[in-house]
């Protein structure tokens, strides 16, 4: 058995060793904790009020797409195409309208819009029936797939365009219950829905 040769002070080499490898250890613990922490992105969308903002935004701009849409008379001219082709039919009504989304964003101001935007939208029209006074939906346009149902983050707008009866005969969009046909120009008011996410 080798006897250890105590030093000046009356240690052993073996209780520096300790200490040596005890610190050595506790920097190596700090810096696998240091990196972990640099390696955690936070993202203006994880939460918080930065996510209200961009939620605005993200509202905000689809608003404004549908005023400029409807300036072009564009989601009067979509709801009279729906109309012609009897989209508001009660048989037609589940389905989509436009069943492939490229055909939205191809042949409408609003779809080329939200097209480039790079998000994940529904469209959908609200009006009243004038039989049951209940309020109807028939959609527009429905993305799925990929993107999935809207999440907990989605934003919606919504424009309502009022439908005049000297624009053109109706043949499956219901009178506003309130419409009088001697001199009332208005038809009835359909509410354009644009849910993003």
């Amino acid at each position: 058995m080798i006897d250890e040769q105590p030093t000046s002070k009356g240690g052993s080499d073996r209780g520096q060793a300790y200490t040596l490898e005890g610190f050595i250890g506790a920097i190596v613990v700090l810096l696998a904790v240091l990196f972990a922490l640099q390696s955690v992105v936070i993202a203006p969308t994880t939460g918080g009020l930065a996510d209200r903002s961009v939620q605005s935004q993200i509202q905000q701009e689809t608003q404004d797409a549908l005023v400029v849409t409807e300036q072009d008379e564009n989601l009067t001219e979509m709801i009279e195409e729906m109309d012609d082709d009897e989209a508001f039919d009660e048989e037609n009504r589940s389905d989509p309208y436009y069943d492939d989304t490229e055909d939205f964003e191809k042949n409408t101001t609003l779809g080329k819009i939200l097209e480039s935007e790079d998000r994940s939208y529904n469209v959908e029209l609200y009006y009243r029936d004038n039989e049951s006074d209940d309020y109807l939906e028939t959609s527009v346009v429905r993305q799925s797939g990929s993107a999935g149902p809207p999440s907990s983050s989605a934003v919606s707008a919504s424009y309502v365009v009022t439908m005049f009866g000297d624009e053109g005969d109706f043949d499956s969009l219901p009178q506003h219950p309130n419409h009088d046909d001697s001199d009332d120009p208005v038809y009835t008011l359909v509410e354009v829905r644009v849910i993003v996410w």
